[in-house]
């Protein structure tokens, strides 16, 4: 097999730039070609920059500035009230300034038959609607979500598209002001898209721990080929979880809201796994490799990334 020169490989960052840059940040040099670098940049960490969980919680603790909400992905982050009045009613992030707040979509909103609630569509979804609206939708009970009377006369249009006459009975217009406040619920994927990007962090540290010798070995060519082609381990190679990894954590309480990441091999066992929580929310659970076939070795470490010192401290 011929070898790269080592022009053709690049740095490294274990946990993405993009969730914040640390004064001792953890690196890998001449493990990851340029190609790859370039691959998971364009298609694994954009997205989970920009379309996950993770991504708004990026906006939350100001490790991206407030004006970055724009560049959310819709398709993959969705934003709805959770109580009151307006329960489930569809909204986006903006920004005001360095402030984050939340102001409605247009969308029209449908009582259900059997008086238990409300169904939204928005404009753009209904605009694509083909076929019947579900069974469970009342037509004759129907609220337009919109911010200026172009936007409720365009609402109005694609009712009559699906045979629907809008008797205005309730005003719908919504500010920014009037959905400011209150809980609002996050949406989002967790494919393997997601999951590949997280394993890349995962299997990282194992290279930053371990060297990138021992990652080399056939024992990692499942994982490996999962972050690099999506191709799946033929085991149960992960898990998801609201366990945090500190051991004074609880489901409510947190220490920290830095990353954590943490590998272990146990003595006695051939399992290598990895843990991974981004501002230490979810804990996602990786087995690096399905039967270790090398001699033991005190594979154990783990890192604080602190968002709020932007330092990196290592795990006791």
């Amino acid at each position: 097999m011929n070898e790269l020169p080592l022009k053709a490989f690049t740095k490294e960052h274990v946990v993405p730039q993009a969730f914040g840059t640390f004064e001792n940040n953890l690196t890998l040099v001449n493990c990851v070609c340029g190609d790859c670098n370039q691959f998971f940049g364009d298609f694994l960490e954009s997205i989970l920059a920009e379309g996950s969980f993770e991504a708004v919680r990026r906006l939350d603790y100001k490790v991206k500035p407030a004006k970055n909400a724009k560049y959310l992905r819709k398709e993959r982050v969705q934003f709805s009230l959770s109580g009151g009045k307006w329960a489930d009613l569809i909204v986006k992030l903006q920004n005001d300034d360095d402030d984050l707040f939340v102001s409605p979509v247009p969308q029209i909103r449908f009582a259900k038959r059997d008086g238990s609630g409300w169904i939204h569509f928005t404009e753009s979804e209904l605009a694509k609607f083909s076929g019947p609206l579900p069974p469970e939708v009342d037509t004759k009970r129907i609220v337009l979500i919109f911010d200026s009377e172009n936007t409720k006369d365009r609402l109005i249009q694609i009712l009559s598209k699906h045979d629907i006459e809008y008797q205005e009975d309730e005003e719908g217009f919504l500010s920014k002001e009037k959905v400011k406040e209150g809980w609002v619920t996050v949406e989002t994927q967790i494919d393997d898209v997601i999951l590949r990007c997280i394993a890349k962090i995962a299997f990282n540290y194992l290279a930053k721990t371990a060297g990138d010798d021992f990652v080399l070995k056939d024992d990692f060519d499942s994982i490996r080929s999962y972050v690099r082609y999506g191709t799946r381990p033929n085991y149960k190679f992960f898990k998801i979880s609201n366990y945090p990894i500190l051991a004074y954590d609880t489901l409510t309480y947190r220490q920290t809201n830095g990353h954590l990441v943490t590998v272990n091999w146990p003595p006695n066992s051939n399992k290598i796994v990895s843990q991974v929580s981004l501002f230490n929310h979810r804990t996602y659970h990786f087995r690096l490799t399905k039967d270790f076939s090398g001699l033991w070795r005190n594979i154990r470490s783990g890192h604080h990334f602190s968002i709020e010192r932007k330092r990196i401290e290592p795990l006791y």
